[in-house]
C-alpha cells in the first residue's frame, strides 16, 4: 500500500485506566499486515492523565465554587449536596494526587493492599472534583456518568456544547486539532460501553465540524446495539459518514480501499453508510475467519500511561459462545452458529509473541467463556516454557473441571476464573437453559479455592417467573460462601431483544413488550411478568440484598479496574489468595469491639482523619470525612458532627452524651431515645476508627 496517509483508530473515553482495551491494537495488527500506516490512540487513558493533575483540580475547584455562588437553590440542592461532600477535602486531594498516580505504577507499594486502597479513594475523589463544575455530570475512574436519555434530540442537545458535557472542550481546542494535524486518511472510533457514547459522538461530531471532507467511522460493541436506529434514522449521519455494525477487520480495511480508489461503500461489509441520502447496509452479519486474522499489535500504545505497575494485555482465543444457549443472553444468540476458535499454536505464537515484544506476563484471555481445553493448553505452555505467566478469563462451569484440572490450571499461571453462575436456585438454572447442576458447581467453586484460585461469581435476580424465596437462595448463597468467592457481580434481569426469552414470551410467562425510546435496538425491554416476582420486587429486593453484600465484600470489589480486571490478576498473582484473603477479612475487621466500661472510656478523634464542612454553616448536608491512612471514608450529620467534636480527650462518654442529649432535648423521655442513640453513634465511630481510645477517665487521674 503506497498511501502515506494514515487510519487513525481513537478510543474514546472513559474506560478502565489501567490496561489497553483490546479493540484498537486488534485493527491495528490487522490493518497494518495489510500494508496500510496505523495510528492508534487511547484517548481515555490521555485524557484521564490530563485531567488528573494538581493544576485542572484546583481550576476545577475555582469553577466549582463560582458555580456555587451562583446557582439558584433549591434547583440545584443535588449540586450543593456533592459540593459539600467533596470541597472540603479537596486540599488533601491536591496535595496527594500525585502520590497516589505513582502508587499505581510503583512495583512495590501498589501490592500493599491498605496503601493501594487509600490510592484508589484518592483518584476516585480527584474524579469527583475535577468533574464537579460539570453536575450532574460524574467521573469515576472507569466510568462516565450523564444524565443523559440517549435519544436522538438528547444526543444532539449532550454533544453540542452543554455545560455538563466535561469533554467538549478539550476535544475541541485540543483532541481535534491534534488529529487534523496528522492529515488522516480515515478517522476510526470504537466504542466498548454505553458511557462511552456521549464522548465519542461529541469527537465525532467536532471531527465532522471541523473537516467535512474526512470520514469519520464509528464502531465497536455498542454500535451493534444501535443498528436499528442507524438503519432507519438518516439524521444519525450528522455524526459520522459511516457506522461499523459487529466485527470490524474487513470492513475497515474494505472502507479505506474503498476511500482510496474513490468507490462508494456499497460493498463494505458490517457497514452503514448513508448512499443517495438514506442508510444503506451490506451484508450486516460478517464474521472474520479468525485463524487468518494477525496477533494484536500494541506499538504506539505507551503502555507505561497506564495505571498499572506492569501491563497486562487483553488477548482472546476465540469469537462468540461455544454454549450458546442461555436464555436470556443476546450474545449466544446472535454468534452461536458461528462460533470460531484459533488453531491452539496460533493462540500460543500470540501470547509468546505479546511477552517478548511488550513483557507482558499478566494477561485476561477475554473470550465470551474460553474452552476448557484452551485453558488446557496455555496452562501447559505457561509450566513448559514461560513459568512467570499469569492469566485470567471468563469460564462456564464443566464437569470436566475437577480438583485436578484446576491444580494444572494453578500451575500453569491461572489465578482467576470468572464465572456466569447466574443464580443459586436449581429450578431457575434450569429455566435459563443453563445446563448446571448447583452441586456440580459448589464443587467446582470449593476446588477453586483449594487450588488458590480466585472466583468471580455473575449473579442476577428477577429472571421470569423467580420467586423472592429463590431470589434469596442466590443472595444467601454468596454470604454463606464467601470464603470461596473473591467477587461478586450482582444484578436484575434485563429484558434484551433477540434473546430466547424475547422470542418466546409465553414460554417464560411475561407479556406487554415494548421497547423503550432510545438509541439502542430494545436491549433494556419494558415487559411484564406473569409469575414470580414483579419487577418492582425485583428492584426492591435487590436494594436489600446489596446493603447485605456490600459489607462483606468491600475489600474485594474496590479495585481500580473493578474486581475481574487488571488490578485484581496483579494481585492475585502477587499475593497467595490464602494470604490476600486473610488481608481482606483484617481490614474488614472492626478497630475496636464493644465494651461493659465504655461509659469511662476517654475518646479523641483520631489524627488521621479529615473533615468537609459547608462554608457558611447554612446547609444541613452530611459532612464527609476520609482517613489518611486507608482511604476510608465517612459521612456524618449535623448531629453526629458535634457529637464527635465532643470527643475531645477530656471527657468520658457518659459525659459526652450527656452534653450532647441536653443540648438536643430537655424533654425526659426524649432523652432516653437520644441517649441510646448517642451511644449507637459513638460505637460507630470506635468501630470505624473516627475516634480512638485515649483511656479510661481514673487511668488518667492516676497518672
Amino acid at each position: 500500500m503506497n498511501e502515506n496517509r494514515p487510519i487513525v483508530l481513537l478510543y474514546p473515553p472513559l474506560s478502565d485506566p489501567t490496561q489497553p482495551y483490546s479493540s484498537l491494537p486488534t485493527l491495528t495488527g490487522y490493518l497494518r499486515s495489510r500494508g496500510f500506516k496505523v495510528i492508534q490512540k487511547d484517548l481515555s487513558i490521555e485524557l484521564f492523565n490530563e485531567l488528573l493533575t494538581s493544576a485542572m483540580l484546583i481550576e476545577a475547584r475555582s469553577a466549582a465554587i463560582q458555580k456555587a455562588k451562583n446557582i439558584n437553590e433549591p434547583m440545584e440542592e443535588k449540586y450543593l449536596e456533592r459540593f459539600y461532600g467533596i470541597i472540603g477535602l479537596s486540599d488533601y486531594i491536591v496535595e496527594h494526587l500525585d502520590e497516589a498516580k505513582g502508587l499505581m505504577r510503583d512495583k512495590k507499594q501498589f501490592y500493599d493492599i491498605k496503601r493501594y486502597h487509600w490510592a484508589a479513594t484518592i483518584l476516585r475523589l480527584a474524579c469527583d472534583l475535577v468533574s464537579l463544575p460539570y453536575h450532574p455530570t460524574l467521573l469515576e475512574p472507569s466510568n462516565y456518568e450523564s444524565e443523559s436519555e440517549l435519544s436522538f434530540q438528547d444526543l444532539m442537545e449532550a454533544t453540542s456544547g452543554r455545560n455538563d458535557n466535561l469533554f467538549f472542550e478539550i476535544f475541541k481546542q485540543k483532541v481535534v486539532p491534534q488529529i487534523l494535524a496528522m492529515n488522516p486518511l480515515l478517522v476510526g472510533i470504537s466504542i466498548t460501553y454505553h458511557f462511552q457514547i456521549v464522548p465519542a459522538f461529541t469527537l465525532s461530531r467536532l471531527l465532522k465540524s471541523a473537516s467535512p471532507e474526512l470520514h469519520v467511522n464509528i464502531g465497536g460493541a455498542v454500535i451493534q446495539r444501535m443498528e436499528s436506529y442507524l438503519l432507519n434514522d438518516p439524521t444519525c449521519f450528522q455524526f459520522a459518514d459511516s457506522f461499523v455494525s459487529g466485527e470490524g477487520e474487513t470492513a475497515m480495511l474494505t472502507l479505506a480501499m474503498n476511500i482510496l480508489s474513490g468507490e462508494e461503500t456499497r460493498s463494505v461489509p458490517n457497514l452503514i453508510s448513508k448512499i443517495d441520502g438514506r442508510p444503506y447496509a451490506y451484508n450486516l452479519r460478517w464474521y472474520e475467519d479468525i485463524k487468518s486474522l494477525p496477533c494484536p499489535d500494541f506499538d504506539g500504545l505507551d503502555l507505561e500511561q497506564y495505571l498499572s505497575p506492569e501491563p497486562v494485555l487483553l488477548l482472546s482465543s476465540t469469537r462468540g459462545c461455544y454454549y450458546g444457549k442461555c436464555a436470556f443472553c443476546d450474545v449466544s444468540n446472535n454468534t452461536r452458529t458461528v462460533f470460531r476458535q484459533m488453531e491452539s499454536k496460533q493462540f500460543i505464537a500470540n501470547v509468546i509473541k505479546l511477552y517478548q515484544k511488550y513483557g507482558a506476563k499478566c494477561f485476561f484471555f477475554c473470550d465470551d467463556a474460553m474452552p476448557p481445553a484452551n485453558m488446557h493448553e496455555i496452562a501447559k505452555l505457561v509450566k513448559d516454557r514461560l513459568h512467570n505467566i499469569t492469566w485470567q478469563t471468563e469460564a462456564r462451569f464443566e464437569k470436566m473441571m475437577t480438583s485436578a484440572f484446576l491444580a494444572t490450571l494453578k500451575i500453569g499461571g491461572c489465578r482467576q476464573l470468572i464465572f456466569g453462575f447466574e443464580s443459586a436456585s436449581q429450578r431457575v438454572l434450569d429455566a435459563m437453559k443453563k445446563n448446571n447442576s448447583i452441586k456440580n458447581d459448589i464443587e467446582i467453586l470449593t476446588a477453586c479455592s483449594a487450588n488458590g484460585i480466585a472466583v468471580n461469581l455473575q449473579t442476577f435476580i428477577g429472571f421470569p417467573t423467580e420467586t423472592r424465596e429463590e431470589a434469596w437462595e442466590t443472595v444467601n448463597f454468596l454470604i454463606n460462601n464467601e470464603r470461596n468467592i473473591a467477587s461478586y457481580g450482582f444484578g436484575i434481569f434485563i429484558l434484551q431483544k433477540d434473546t430466547p426469552v424475547y422470542k418466546e414470551p409465553q414460554r417464560y410467562c411475561i407479556s406487554n413488550i415494548s421497547a423503550k425510546e432510545t438509541i439502542f435496538d430494545s436491549w433494556d425491554c419494558d415487559y411484564v411478568p406473569l409469575s414470580g416476582m414483579s419487577r418492582d420486587d425485583t428492584k426492591r429486593e435487590s436494594k436489600i440484598a446489596l446493603e447485605k453484600l456490600a459489607p462483606i465484600y468491600e475489600m474485594r470489589t474496590f479495585y481500580l479496574s473493578t474486581a475481574v480486571g487488571a488490578h485484581s490478576l496483579l494481585h492475585f498473582s502477587h499475593h497467595d489468595y490464602d494470604a490476600i484473603y486473610q488481608m481482606w477479612k483484617e481490614m474488614d475487621t472492626p478497630h475496636w469491639q464493644d465494651s461493659a466500661d465504655m461509659d469511662e472510656l476517654v475518646l479523641i478523634v483520631s489524627p488521621t482523619i479529615l473533615f468537609s464542612y459547608p462554608s457558611d454553616n447554612t446547609h444541613s448536608f452530611s459532612h464527609r470525612a476520609i482517613c489518611s491512612q486507608t482511604g476510608d471514608q465517612f459521612y456524618l450529620s449535623p448531629n453526629e458532627q458535634k457529637l464527635l467534636d465532643l470527643c475531645d480527650g477530656k471527657h468520658t462518654v457518659g459525659e459526652i452524651t450527656s452534653l450532647w442529649v441536653i443540648e438536643q432535648s430537655q424533654e425526659l423521655d426524649t432523652q432516653v431515645l437520644l441517649l441510646a442513640r448517642a451511644f449507637a453513634i459513638i460505637r460507630e465511630f470506635l468501630r470505624n476508627g473516627l475516634v480512638r481510645k485515649l483511656d479510661i477517665k481514673k487511668s488518667l487521674m492516676d497518672g
